[in-house]
């Protein structure tokens, strides 16, 4: 995400799609795959802090290193994703959106990025995302499958997280760009 802008002027005729998730989503994911080992104990935090929407927002790397892991994961959240839409701005070549809309409209959300990637929708894509997100579909319980109701994955996180986390990361987020595309949806 942090070198979306290194990748639109390396190829200056390669489309982007930055997909945001929500906040809590995103986090409550990341301590759902460290659980079970599919995501790095690690955060990869080295330099994040340093970054200037870090700096514009009150935020330096000794600081972000002392942080309780939900204030990570949300700070990491919000630089990381702040980099990528203000490195979209303003580019036709560089699309943002948010991962819920996608969700809740699979269908037409790909179909719009298709277009807007210039590649044909297939009638082999449409059966792929059909099946892929068929609130059926039982087969979609490992952690990174790609088979399953993509609504209910993308709202599970108000079933994980407590209201003091959800709290925690809405205070912190709410007022950078990306926090600002889910307005008052924490709850």
């Amino acid at each position: 995400l942090g070198r979306v802008g290194l990748y639109l002027s390396a190829l200056p005729n390669a489309k982007v799609v930055v997909i945001v998730r929500h906040p809590c989503g995103h986090i409550a994911s990341v301590i759902a795959g460290r659980k079970t080992n599919n995501l790095a104990q690690n955060l990869a935090l080295n330099g994040l802090g340093e970054t200037v929407p870090a700096r514009e927002f009150g935020m330096d790397q000794a600081t972000l290193d002392a942080l309780p892991l939900m204030e990570q994961l949300a700070w990491r959240w919000l630089i990381l994703n702040e980099l990528a839409m203000r490195q979209s701005e303003g580019n036709k070549n560089a699309m943002v959106l948010r991962y819920e809309d996608l969700c809740a409209d699979p269908e037409k959300v790909s179909r719009q990025i298709f277009e807007f990637s210039d590649l044909p929708w297939s009638e082999q894509t449409e059966a792929f995302v059909s099946e892929s997100t068929a609130s059926r579909n039982e087969s979609g319980t490992g952690y990174f499958s790609v088979k399953r109701d993509p609504l209910v994955s993308a709202m599970k996180w108000k079933t994980q997280m407590d209201s003091g986390d959800i709290d925690i990361v809405s205070q912190i987020v709410a007022k950078s760009l990306p926090g600002k595309l889910f307005g008052q949806d924490y709850s």
